[in-house]
Formats: C-alpha cells, sequence, structure tokens
C-alpha cells in the first residue's frame, strides 16, 4: 500500500503543533463564516505507546443549530437505525473536522493486513454532554406535542 499525504502534511510537526494548527484554522474559518459563530470545538491530543492521536470534540454549538436528528431520538430502539444519528448540519460539521485534521496526516494503512500507518489516529465527535441536553429537549417537545416517545 502506498502512503497518500495530506495537503498541509509535515513530517517535522508534531502533534501538539498540529493541535495548535487546527485551533488557529477553527478560529479563522469562524471568523470567515465558514463555520458558525458560537461553535466551540476542544482540541486535544493524546501520546501513547506507539502513537498519538487528535480529538476534536463538538463542545457548544450556536443557538438553532441542531445535533441530533429528532426522528432518530424518538425512534424504537429497534428502528433508531433507520434514521441518521446526526442533523446534516451535524454531519458536515463532523465531515470538515475530518478534513481538517486529514490534511495534517498521511495514510499508509492496510486494513486487509491489519496494518496501521498514520502520523496520528483522529477522531471527530459530539461531545456527550451537548447530546445529552438536545436529546432532553427534543424528548421534552416531543411530550408537550404529544409525540409518542419509546
Amino acid at each position: 500500500m502506498t502512503r497518500a499525504y495530506g495537503k498541509k502534511y509535515d513530517a517535522t510537526l508534531r502533534t501538539t503543533d498540529i493541535a495548535k494548527k487546527l485551533r488557529q484554522e477553527l478560529k479563522a474559518e469562524k471568523e470567515m463564516g465558514k463555520l458558525p459563530r458560537g461553535l466551540k470545538v476542544s482540541v486535544t491530543t493524546e501520546k501513547f505507546a506507539g502513537g498519538s492521536s487528535i480529538t476534536m470534540e463538538v463542545t457548544a454549538v450556536p443557538q438553532g443549530f441542531r445535533v441530533l436528528n429528532p426522528e432518530y431520538v424518538l425512534a424504537p430502539k429497534w428502528e433508531s437505525g433507520r434514521a441518521h444519528r446526526y442533523t446534516k448540519a451535524a454531519q458536515r460539521l463532523l465531515k470538515r473536522l475530518d478534513a481538517m485534521m486529514k490534511a495534517y496526516n498521511h495514510d499508509g494503512c492496510d486494513y486487509m493486513t491489519d496494518h496501521f500507518d498514520v502520523k496520528f489516529y483522529s477522531h471527530e465527535q459530539i461531545a456527550h454532554e451537548l447530546e445529552h441536553a438536545e436529546e432532553q429537549v427534543i424528548k421534552a417537545m416531543a411530550a408537550l406535542n404529544g409525540t409518542k416517545v419509546l
């Protein structure tokens, strides 16, 4: 397998350096209107034996920005797989965060042979607290509207 390099890849950058650059990019993209103002994203790094990781976690969204898909939240557990967990806007946001990290990474993985070759492991996610709070609002609004919540 050949290694693919992101357009901002630099072998001399440490994971902590990349995290700083990602924080700067987030700030710039909010100022340019490419990301919503009021969006808060935590960028953290972790070192472990054999590698490192960067996690970009959405901890706050602007008023009116919905993260969870109500159809997913309100569906019976056996039917929840029919609707996507996140709204289209949240899916686009997570894809954007993933693309930002991939720009600094390389990928020479061969999953068929269980061979992993990356500069760092990347994770983009919505904070559990944010999801939980929005889930409670969706369920309360459904109860007010008489929608059956299972």
